[in-house]
Parts: C-alpha cells; sequence; structure tokens
C-alpha cells in the first residue's frame, strides 16, 4: 500500500480546506470592518425551523426598520435563535439599504484562523511524509 501518496493525498485536501476557511472567515471580517454598525426596531418576525428532534435550529426572519444618514431604509433580517424579537431594537451591519443580524468579529477571525492551522497541518503531513519517502526510497 502507498501511504504515502494518501498521507500526500490528505495534506491536499487540508490545504484546499483551508483555503476555503481562510478566504471566507478574511471576507467576513473585511465585510464586517465595511458595514456600518445601526440600530433597527423589529417590526414583526416568523419563526423558520430546520431539521427534526434534537437537530433542529430556529431562525427569526424580522422586518427591521434602521435610519442611517437621515434615510429610513426596511429590510428582512435573520436572526438565529427561538425568541420572538418583535418589538424590540437590535444591533445590525448595514450598507445602504441591506442588513444582517451584528455579529462579532471574533468568530470570523476563528474561522480564519483555523483555515491557516488546518494548512500547517497539511503542509507537516506532506513534508514529513516527502521525508519518509525519500529516506525508504533511498535504502533500497
Amino acid at each position: 500500500m502507498d501511504f504515502a501518496g494518501k498521507r500526500r493525498g490528505m495534506g491536499l485536501a487540508l490545504y484546499v480546506i483551508a483555503a476555503v476557511l481562510v478566504v471566507w472567515g478574511g471576507y467576513q471580517v473585511m465585510r464586517s470592518w465595511n458595514w456600518a454598525t445601526a440600530e433597527g426596531k423589529v417590526d414583526r418576525c416568523r419563526l423558520q425551523t430546520t431539521g427534526s428532534g434534537n437537530g433542529r435550529t430556529y431562525t427569526q426572519h424580522c422586518d427591521v426598520t434602521w435610519t442611517a444618514d437621515g434615510v429610513t431604509h426596511k429590510a428582512t433580517v435573520a436572526f438565529d435563535g427561538r425568541p420572538d424579537r418583535t418589538g424590540t431594537t437590535q444591533k445590525l451591519r448595514v450598507s445602504g439599504g441591506e442588513a444582517q443580524a451584528y455579529e462579532g468579529r471574533l468568530g470570523s477571525m476563528a474561522t480564519a484562523g483555523l483555515g491557516v492551522l488546518l494548512a500547517g497541518v497539511g503542509s507537516l503531513l506532506r513534508r514529513r511524509l516527502g521525508d519518509a519517502t525519500r529516506i525508504a526510497t533511498q535504502g533500497r
């Protein structure tokens, strides 16, 4: 069996996953820095449930109104969780007429950091196996 080839393949797969995580996490961080923060009034919410049993997830899709630069905007924003936010004021990330639920940058930075970590593990897999393969073939 060619374990070296399989491990090199695993290292390459980790590189691909790492690249996706770094790009996605970096995009989310950059977007959060470029979008403004605003307070929005939640007018009405609809609960969406996906999955079943213990795997259920809940999302509230809420109509939200906020004012930016003297202009009133309205959008539908998805909030994680089951609690009804109708009549509350929520912190939002806004850009023009678009809005999203406010999320800190920590989760996005953690995603990018995980990608860097996986790239390191992939590099170790490929490097160590390259050394082991070279040593094994020289002994023949």
